[in-house]
Order: structure tokens, then sequence, then C-alpha cells
């Protein structure tokens, strides 16, 4: 099988690096895989590919929304490729593949990978009916959850394409590199305590601000740890002052943008998300596999792979008394933490391995063929 992933650009972010995971695994199971990224990396880390062929279309993003030019040299590698399958990852993929395939038409069946709540970001009905439009054009939708796949079709009740759950996959059965107190040590973490950690982009969706002054309620109630924020972006500036005006820049960092995400995980003793708006955040399933429990909002389809007080934690949104209690009361009973731990360990090995969701996207991809 031929597959081209289509990615927005080649970022260490989620989407990207899902697709990389799955697209490494049928590439090693003997599948040609080209990644094309439309546009330039500008900041960050850059994706890693494990086997398959990445390259960058250095499309002009400031044509983004008009672009004929670059839907025409998409249209023309993807024809040369003669893919059966072209999927696309998020942001602005699914506007370039439509509109590559309505005006210049390429072969191969067209998926687009749904991976977050997509009513979270249509904002005024032309946008509505913008979105519509792609979305009647492809061939199938890949939700990342059930939860965002009954999004879609509250917002596009007769949506045209077929629609279905594939959810996410991590790799499993790594081991730590460094010790833990190299870790600590290397930000300046030198007194005991437990280690808790938060990954994501510096975007308002995330909810650091919110995150800070739940950790601010928990020295309040006389917890003692740390907390560690991998990631970075506009909020930055924000994040920075709110450490410093609520007095705990003695035992938060911002550790920026990692590659080595995984090896820091091992070392955590707790993940705390309470994001306002996600899809299925593959860094929830990362730290499972890496035997930490996670206390995460209830958005999107996190609640699928966090089974209340069994695989993990989901609270209401926004609820930082909820989170800044039930934080407390994990820190306080270590017994409890590898319970959690190792139930959700268990879920991970028998139902999350990335080899067996990249199987399912296949024989999907099979199934789509036979159409």
């Amino acid at each position: 099988m031929r597959i081209i992933h289509l990615i927005q650009r080649p970022q260490l972010r989620g989407a990207e690096t899902f697709a990389s995971q799955i697209g490494a695994v049928h590439h090693q199971g003997g599948d040609e895989v080209l990644f094309l990224a439309l546009f330039d990396q500008r900041s960050g880390l850059k994706l890693r590919l494990n086997g398959p062929q990445l390259e960058n279309l250095s499309l002009n993003e400031k044509f983004r929304f008009f672009d004929i030019g670059g839907w025409r040299k998409l249209a023309h590698r993807i024809r040369e490729f003669r893919p059966d399958i072209v999927q696309a990852n998020a942001g602005d993929t699914l506007k370039y593949a439509v509109l590559s395939r309505l005006l210049y038409g390429w072969p191969g069946h067209l998926v687009f990978r749904n991976a977050n709540n997509i009513s979270s970001f249509v904002r005024s009905a032309p946008q509505r009916r913008y979105l519509g439009f792609l979305l009647d054009r492809v061939d199938s939708v890949v939700s990342v959850s059930e939860n965002c796949r009954q999004d879609l079709l509250g917002l596009f009740p007769t949506l045209a394409p077929p629609t279905r759950t594939i959810t996410i996959g991590t790799p499993v059965g790594m081991q730590a590199s460094r010790e833990r107190e190299d870790v600590l040590a290397e930000f300046g973490f030198r007194t005991p305590g437990p280690l808790l950690i938060n990954v994501g982009s510096f975007v308002p969706e995330k909810n650091h601000l919110g995150l800070l002054r739940i950790f601010a309620g928990l020295r309040q109630r006389g917890s003692v740890g740390k907390l560690l924020l991998i990631g970075d972006g506009r909020l930055r500036p924000q994040i920075e002052e709110s450490v410093r005006t609520l007095g705990i820049d003695d035992c938060v960092r911002l550790a920026g943008y990692r590659s080595d995400v995984g090896e820091l995980l091992f070392h955590a003793d707790l993940m705390v998300m309470p994001s306002l708006v996600e899809g299925m955040p593959g860094v929830i399933l990362e730290a499972m596999a890496r035997n930490v429990p996670v206390v995460a909002a209830d958005v999107g389809g996190i609640a699928e792979i966090l089974h209340q007080n069994v695989t993990g934690y989901v609270l209401p949104p926004s609820d930082e008394t909820a989170f800044i209690s039930q934080v407390h009361e994990l820190l306080s009973h270590p017994e409890q933490r590898q319970r959690i731990a190792e139930q959700a360990l268990l879920l991970v090995h028998e139902q999350k391995r990335i080899e067996v969701i990249a199987h399912d996207f296949h024989t999907f991809y099979e199934s789509i063929g036979r159409q």
C-alpha cells in the first residue's frame, strides 16, 4: 500500500507525532509511506521519522487561504507518488487536500483525521459552512475519540462521508536511561518531594494559568512538590509572570520544547492536565505507559481512556478546587498512585499499543480500497 500523510509542518506536536508513529509501523510492514509538510518549521523541535520519507513543500503560509500555486504543487507531488491513501492530519491539511484535488485532481482516497472537538474552534456561520464544504468532499473522516466523532456529527448532522473512531496509541516497553536525581538537578530541583508534570503548547486551551493556580493551592494545603512545564508558545510571558505573582518560582520550571519528553515522564510522580479543550492527547498515554498516573479535565475523549478511579481521574473543566483536592489526595497516598498507575499501564498494553492502533488504521485503509 502507498500512503501519504499530509502534515501542517514538520513539528513535534501531537497530530504529527502520532502520524509519524503509525507511519513508521506501516513502513516497517512493507508499505511505502511519504510525509508531505505544507509549511516550514518556524520554531521548536523538528519531527523525526523512523523510516518514512519526509518532504517539505515549503508553501507560502501568508497565502494559505487562497494558494492556487500551493494546491497545484501539492497535486503534482501526489500524482507523482500515486498513493492509495492520502491522510490529512489536522491544521490546514484538510483545506489544501480538498481544494488541490478539486482543482487539479489526483489519485487515492482522501481521509481526514479529526484530532479535536471541532465545535470548539468554529466561531461563525460562514466558517461552519466552509468547513462543511470541505468535509463533504473527503472519502472518510477518522476521529481520535468517540466524543470527537459525536461532536463532529452534532455540528454537521448531514455529513456526507462516513465517519468512524480510531483512537490513538503509544509505544510501550521503554526504559529510563537517566537517574531521577540527575533529571531533577538539571532543572535546579534540589529539595525532596514529588514531581508534577504537564506537557503542552503554551496556548489558552491548555490552561496553564489555571494549572499554576492549582499548584499554588496545593502549596497552601501543605503539599510539597515541584512542577515541570514542558512546552512553549505565545503565552510564555503571562505564564512566567503568573509564576512570580503566585510566589512559586522556587518550585516551578518552564522546560521549553524537549525531545526527551518520554525520558522526563519516567521521573514524574503525577501528570496534571486541566485543559479546556482537547481531542485525545497522546501525552496521556505516554504517561500511562511509563507508570505515571494522570489527573485531567473531562474534555474531549479523555474519559474514554482515563476511567475514574481505575486508570486515572477526570474532573470538571475549570474546577480548580476539585483538582487541588484530588491531586492533594494522590500526593498524600502513594499506594493509591501506584494502584492507578498499574491499571493504566495494563490498559495501554492490552488496547493502546501503537502496533495495535496502526493495524486498525491499516485495516481501515484496506476497507476503503474495497469500496
